[in-house]
């Protein structure tokens, strides 16, 4: 790791993320989300959100978090998965980087777009604590799709961290995202999620998996 203009630059190759090398992803993140929180830079503290699980046999999380449905930036308008970006609305490129930045990634194996980062900010209305967003190269001003580069970043991101709690998640447009400007959610949830201990179905010749017809009420897909 590396400083660059006040925020750390976590550098890491493809032999790394194979080698499951041990990384100080989790320990930057976490540090300087707890900086930021101490000095007042999110929307409300999370000292009083509640979780427990639900019985049953998911074992669904439930979550009590008033602060966040009062005080949480108004979500966007979204009408249609193709909605275009709109620079003159909020996107992560009008934000404080001094009160919101967590740290930059850098893959020395990836040739990078000059001036389109890859980089990880605090979610200033959280879930948890280390909730934060993964911003794939932040300067382009991509909408809320997916696109190979992010999803690549995504694992990248996965298998830097150490952290048996680590969560990656994304929301689309017209599926509860609240800024049209491409990024995931990235938390730390102690408690194991249903999807989390499903049986698998292998899809033939594919190195994929499905959930089991009567394990879970949603179709996904599994790489495993």
């Amino acid at each position: 790791m590396r400083m660059k203009q006040q925020h750390p630059v976590v550098e890491y190759s493809t032999s790394e993320l194979v080698d499951k090398g041990k990384q100080e992803l989790d320990e930057v993140v976490l540090t300087r989300w707890d900086l930021f929180m101490q000095r007042g830079h999110f929307r409300y503290n999370t000292d009083t959100i509640t979780e427990k699980v639900v019985e049953g046999d998911l074992g669904y999380v439930a979550q009590s978090q008033l602060n966040r449905a009062k005080l949480r930036r108004p979500p966007q308008s979204m009408m249609t998965l193709k909605q275009e970006f709109d620079k003159e609305k909020f996107n992560f490129n009008k934000i404080d980087e001094s009160k919101e930045l967590l740290c930059q990634l850098v893959n020395k194996d990836r040739v990078s777009r000059q001036g389109e980062r890859d980089i990880l900010i605090t979610n200033v209305s959280p879930i948890s604590r280390g909730h934060s967003l993964l911003v794939p190269q932040v300067e382009a001003g991509l909408p809320q799709v997916l696109t190979i580069h992010s999803i690549t970043l995504a694992l990248e991101v996965m298998n830097l961290s150490t952290s048996p709690h680590i969560k990656i998640a994304f929301n689309s447009l017209c599926a509860f995202a609240s800024v049209n400007h491409l990024h995931w959610h990235l938390y730390y949830q102690h408690n194991r999620l249903a999807v989390q201990t499903q049986a698998l179905a292998a899809a033939p010749g594919t190195p994929y998996h499905t959930f089991t017809e009567q394990g879970y009420p949603a179709k996904w897909w599994v790489w495993v």
